[in-house]
């Protein structure tokens, strides 16, 4: 009978109705080798002097000091110990003993050498834990303790943005499944992630591979890389570029090894709400953005930035008491700080088909944030927030001082953080004071009359901008000094305002004349 075969019939025996073999045992007795009582402990028979523990009517238990065939013994501190085998195969020396079990290589009635049921177990269980330390050597071959690494924790309201390096040299990855096989559809829109395509072919997988794992707000994804630092660099980009994925925090841990120089990572994003969340949550913006579209889906690339920043500036109020960077903050609820309308800005204008960048770095003596938008493939920087400014008598009034300015004009009290992605802005075309025809090289009186008249019937403040401070200087005189402006409004009574009730700002750096006019 084979191993199997006795390890079998020797654990179901007594389930199965066990029928032993004639050629097994040589009496007529049809009891099994062993039986179980009900507390558990087996009962052996033997013809060989060994103790009968069912039929011994005086339930006195016989027992030998010496067994060759009981290969351990019972020391005095109640450890076990081997015995020696020194005797012979007999049990019966005359002697009492306390009852031990009999041995896993105890004989049966044949004089056949059987194995017991413990040594049928621990050659399977030795197998077992083999098998069990083989796999996980195997699996952790070269692999050295998992690592976490956390992405660049996202900005606080007025706390500086992670520094976002630029591209360094290229990342080589020889996994083609990092490109994934289809890209979320923004992605597709083509042109309007400006740092996607300063990035090289490889990274680009990479980014795009992340960018669908936040699109389909994936708890994970598998990246393959020689660079695990620059994954999560990488991670920044997708947020920086993708504002519409506002469910996710802008955090990120990686767990990765390295193995012949290339990094296997796990890359986890933090979210901030479910997916069912996020859905309804993408359901009100999906209004917000269809109203701009029927206003300005077909108008001028200069019509779309300028009805974004004055839809954003017109239904936001600046408030350091929402901490929360999303886009939802301001265009779902009202309020918002710098990063909020910087995200704002760039997500409506992406949905228009404007390209727009969120960029980062200082202002005002604090962090900040803004845009640089492109308008007829020319660049320029916009600050919607500095656009929406709050007055000392908490009035908050719309300006255009930050619309659409070269990098020059902006770095005047603006600076860029040195890691932030940024073309340099040296158009002027699309600025809101030269477009609009406010702009002045010299103290044109009949000019700045007109420009009264327009605004006024418009019912909105006097803006103008000079070409530079001589010329602003000569314009200041007139209007103030000469109360020119008074000579005006007297002209235009009749649009209904109060003559006598006007306040004035001038922006110094910029050369911006604001008037604002109480209409009744």
């Amino acid at each position: 009978m084979s191993y199997d075969d006795e390890l079998y019939e020797t654990l179901f025996s007594r389930n199965q109705g066990y029928e032993p073999d004639d050629n097994e045992y040589e009496d007529d007795d049809p009891s099994p080798p062993f039986d179980y009582e009900d507390d558990g402990a087996p009962d052996y028979y033997e013809d060989d002097g060994a103790p009968d523990y069912n039929d011994d009517d005086s339930g006195e238990e016989a027992s030998s000091d010496e067994d060759s065939s009981l290969p351990y013994d019972d020391d005095e501190d109640g450890g076990s110990q081997p015995y020696e085998d020194d005797s012979d195969d007999s049990l019966d020396d005359g002697e009492e003993d306390e009852y031990r079990p009999r041995s896993s290589t105890g004989k049966s009635r044949s004089g056949t050498e059987r194995p017991g049921l413990p040594k049928l177990l621990i050659p399977a269980v030795t197998a077992v834990l083999a098998a069990v330390i083989i796999i996980l050597l195997w699996g952790r071959r070269g692999t050295p303790p998992p690592r976490s690494t956390p992405a660049p924790a996202a900005p606080t309201a007025e706390q500086n943005n992670p520094i976002i390096t630029a591209p360094p040299e290229p990342v080589h990855t020889e996994n083609p499944q990092n490109t994934p096989a289809q890209i979320p559809p923004s992605q597709d829109a083509g042109g309007l992630y400006y740092i996607r395509g300063s990035l090289n072919a490889e990274e680009q997988a990479l980014y795009d591979q992340i960018s669908m794992m936040l699109a389909m707000h994936a708890p994970q994804t598998t990246l393959r890389c020689r660079d695990g630092d620059r994954a999560l660099t990488l991670f920044r980009y997708v947020m920086d570029d993708h504002p519409e994925y506002f469910w996710a925090d802008g955090n990120a841990t990686c767990s990765y090894y390295e193995e012949n120089g290339l990094y296997e990572l796990i890359m986890i994003p933090t979210y901030t709400m479910t997916e069912e969340e996020s859905d309804r949550m993408q359901q009100r913006l999906d209004a917000v953005t269809e109203n701009l579209r029927r206003q300005f889906g077909s108008s001028s690339d200069y019509e779309k930035v300028k009805g974004v920043y004055e839809y954003i500036i017109n239904h936001s109020i600046y408030d350091m008491g929402w901490m929360d960077q999303s886009l939802c903050t301001v265009l779902l609820e009202g309020h918002g700080v710098c990063a909020s309308y910087a995200r704002s800005t760039q997500y409506l204008l992406q949905q228009l088909g404007v390209q727009a960048l969120y960029v980062f770095g200082e202002a005002g003596g604090g962090s900040h944030a803004w845009n640089v938008v492109r308008i007829d493939n020319d660049y320029y920087h916009l600050d919607t927030t500095w656009g929406d400014p709050i007055m000392e008598n908490g009035e908050q009034i719309l300006q255009y001082d930050y619309f659409c300015l070269t990098s020059d004009e902006m770095f005047l009290d603006h600076t860029l953080d040195p890691g932030a992605i940024c073309p340099n802005c040296t158009a002027v075309t699309a600025n809101y004071y030269r477009h609009e025809g406010r702009y002045f090289s010299s103290c044109d009186r009949e000019a700045i009359r007109r420009l009264f008249e327009r605004d006024t019937a418009a019912r909105q403040a006097v803006r103008l901008r000079s070409s530079d401070a001589a010329v602003m200087d000569e314009i200041w005189r007139w209007l103030f000094d000469e109360a020119g402006v008074y000579e005006i409004l007297e002209e235009l009574e009749t649009v209904g305002f109060e003559r006598d009730t006007c306040s004035f700002s001038r922006q110094e750096q910029l050369n911006i004349l604001q008037i604002d006019l109480v209409y009744s």
